[in-house]
């Protein structure tokens, strides 16, 4: 509640309007960590936390808690089981925001099966790799020009329109892409692969929608979750 004054000088409460999300209802996965590994949009698709996943409340973007990994030498964080449902074809919009402390670290942020996954490579650039669904099958990506910078937050975005995919970092797009038509989801689901030196916050998967076509500012809240 926050106070407002109508006609006379007389305080009253004032109900500011909750924040909402136009495309609610193509959100696929949404992940805060504020309540530990679970699936918050309307799919409440069913997620197994790794052995070594950590909620750290140290390092964190928004709210509670980011994820990560507590053992170094391990990557897997986090799995969302598969359905039909989580298949991506047409336009979808991957996203979240990563905190690097270390480089040299690979990681896979972003996986399903080998047919497309969003890594961070050694040098700290951005990864987009897809299989081409049509035989012959080929491998198929490209690497934004951006070195993701250290000890900071940044916003991560791959976007699909029109049956190209582009990446984006704090909000810049890549000066590559590539094509794809559809992304086969493996039957382990979406696969989020972290080392002990990346944190991820506001995990979220929109299909159906392009939310970015162009430059845009990132995020300065959390992701709705209604």
């Amino acid at each position: 509640m926050i106070a407002g004054v109508v006609a006379g000088g007389r305080p009253v409460s004032v109900t500011p309007p909750s924040v909402t999300d136009p495309h609610w209802a193509d959100v696929m996965l949404l992940i805060n960590w504020e309540s530990g590994y679970s699936d918050l949009s309307s799919n409440a698709y069913p997620t197994t936390p790794g052995a070594y996943a950590l909620l750290d409340t140290t390092t964190k973007k928004f709210g509670a808690a980011s994820v990560g990994c507590s053992d170094y030498s391990r990557w897997d964080v986090l799995t969302a089981a598969s359905t039909p449902a989580a298949l991506l074809t047409g336009d979808y919009t991957i996203e979240w925001w990563l905190y690097i402390s270390y480089r040299g670290d690979g990681s896979f942020p972003y996986r399903s099966n080998f047919n497309h996954a969003i890594g961070i490579d050694a040098a700290g650039t951005l990864s987009v790799e897809v299989v081409s669904s049509d035989y012959p099958y080929s491998n198929i990506g490209f690497n934004h020009q951006t070195v993701i910078p250290l000890n900071t937050w940044t916003h991560i975005a791959v976007v699909k329109s029109a049956n190209v995919i582009r990446s984006y970092v704090n909000g810049v797009r890549s000066t590559a892409s590539t094509a794809e038509t559809d992304v086969r989801n493996h039957i382990a689901g979406t696969i989020i692969a972290l080392p002990g030196s990346m944190r991820v916050d506001d995990y979220r998967i929109t299909k159906g929608v392009a939310r970015y076509s162009g430059d845009f500012t990132p995020p300065s809240e959390a992701f709705p979750t209604s």
